[in-house]
């Protein structure tokens, strides 16, 4: 078995070493045992919920706003209008209209701002479970991968030496270097956002 296999089993182990243990002191405080520490909380929830009905309050305002300028457009159907698109303003009810419709589409241009802001809030608190996980599945999918990278490396190294008698000389030892960090990047962030988001089933 040549220097740079030696080397590189090294490498993995210390590298496996390093993310267990990194993974331990990021966590041991948080305590995450079950997949219930990843959904969201009492009070997660009812934010959530509150959010929730604001943006259908948001929505049914806005819908309102949106029939009232209709039934104001629909009024003035036969006033004639400025070069701008405004009512004419030099008949009683041009002016009242006017009026009534820059108010309404000054709501609506409030409602439209509130109702963005509302749908972000409740994409926020609907994704607290999975902000919070997020951390745990980048350093699980580390750990898990770093294993199977160290066993992996090590089994190739044994197939090739004594079950396929391949010498495993400084560039075959390089290779497989190579392949296996190359799977690990591949690989790891399948492993986060398919595998393990999965069985957290959040």
């Amino acid at each position: 078995m040549s220097m740079i296999v030696k080397f590189g089993i090294l490498i993995f182990s210390i590298s496996w070493i390093y993310f267990e243990l990194k993974k331990w002191f990021d966590f041991r405080k948080k305590k995450y045992t079950t997949n219930e520490s990843f959904r969201l909380t009492g009070s997660e929830t009812k934010r959530l919920q509150g959010a929730e009905k604001k943006l259908l309050d948001v929505r049914n305002d806005l819908k309102q706003v949106e029939q009232q300028i209709n039934d104001i457009e629909l009024r003035g159907k036969n006033v004639r209008r400025n070069k701008k698109g405004d009512f004419d303003s030099r008949s009683a009810l041009g002016k009242k209209l006017n009026r009534e419709i820059r108010s309404a589409r000054k709501k609506e241009l409030w409602l439209q701002g509130t109702l963005q802001k509302a749908e972000t809030e409740k994409e926020q608190l609907g994704l607290a479970g999975w902000y919070r996980a997020k951390p745990w599945l980048e350093a699980e999918a580390r750990c898990i991968f770093a294993r199977i990278t160290i066993l992996g490396y090590t089994a190739s190294v044994l197939i090739l030496d004594y079950g396929l008698l391949i010498m495993t000389g400084f560039w075959w030892g390089l290779l497989l270097i190579a392949i296996w960090i190359g799977l690990y990047f591949l690989t790891r962030k399948f492993l986060e956002d398919e595998l393990l988001l999965a069985r957290l089933e959040l």
